[in-house]
């Protein structure tokens, strides 16, 4: 009897991408806390991950430079996107894999 355990091959496709958008999302929040706190913006470091999306809200509309103003946009917007990613992803898998 065969104890090994394969994901189904759609599953694991979909899976597969899942790991590096977690990687991408975390690199992109932290960097964004790390902006906030060299901000005077208070952050914490383990909880409260959706409490910086606010504030890097009134980050954006509080800087007078535009260009800093559209990387610190571009930064957000990254960070939202792969977060959608990840949720897209993240309910195939589980949805693929309840079914198979």
């Amino acid at each position: 009897m065969d104890s090994t355990f394969a994901l189904p091959p759609r599953v694991a496709s979909d899976f597969h991408f899942v790991i590096p958008i977690i990687v991408i999302a975390n690199v992109l929040w932290y960097a964004i806390k790390i902006l906030l706190r060299s901000k005077g913006y208070q952050i914490h470091w383990l909880y409260g991950h959706f409490s910086d999306v606010p504030n890097m809200v009134r980050l954006v509309t509080a800087t007078p430079n535009t260009a800093i103003r559209v990387c610190y946009i571009a930064l957000l917007v990254a960070l939202l996107a792969a977060v959608a990613v990840f949720i897209f992803l993240a309910v195939r898998v589980f949805v693929d894999f309840g079914a198979a």
